[in-house]
């Protein structure tokens, strides 16, 4: 019996080492400022080529930030934002701002470049990666927005 299961185990291994690195889409970061955030995966259905593909449904944004319990991104107003891939280029990428039910509005359309929004306080932000036939991926971040720092040294 142990022999069976050490087989089992060598086994699996071979099948699954080849198709680790496409078993789901890339991972996604934002760049504001001098910030850099992770964000949660969510929804996405990926085409792995020859080792077939995976498909993955999950909460939307809103639900996954309480669910999930993330904690929130300090970032200032107005800052601007870029999308990063880790080893995903080549999608068209949009970046949605949702409120507690739904999408409030396109931040960028295509490009992954936006512009942090300027009302302070929690804000939940949806990207949305589209690969073609490679496939698509959600992705949540959480950001807490603070007014612009000014110069306050005057007089």
């Amino acid at each position: 019996m142990k022999n069976w299961a050490v087989k089992l185990s060598v086994s699996a291994g071979f099948i699954s080492i080849p198709a680790c690195a496409a078993d789901e889409p890339p991972s996604a970061s934002v760049h504001m400022g001098d910030i850099t955030a992770a964000t949660l995966m969510g929804s996405y259905e990926w085409n792995a080529g020859a080792t077939g593909g995976s498909r993955e449904e999950a909460l939307v944004p809103p639900q996954a930030v309480e669910m999930e319990e993330l904690e929130a991104v300090d970032v200032e107003a107005g800052a601007d934002a870029s999308v990063a891939l880790e080893g995903g280029e080549n999608a068209e990428i949009d970046v949605l701002l949702w409120n507690e039910q739904s999408v409030q509005e396109e931040l960028a359309s295509g490009t992954g470049e936006f512009t942090v929004p300027s009302e302070e306080g929690e804000h939940i932000i949806e990207i949305f990666a589209d690969w073609g036939e490679e496939g698509y991926a959600s992705y949540t971040l959480f950001i807490d927005v603070s007014e612009e720092e000014e110069d306050e040294e005057e007089g």
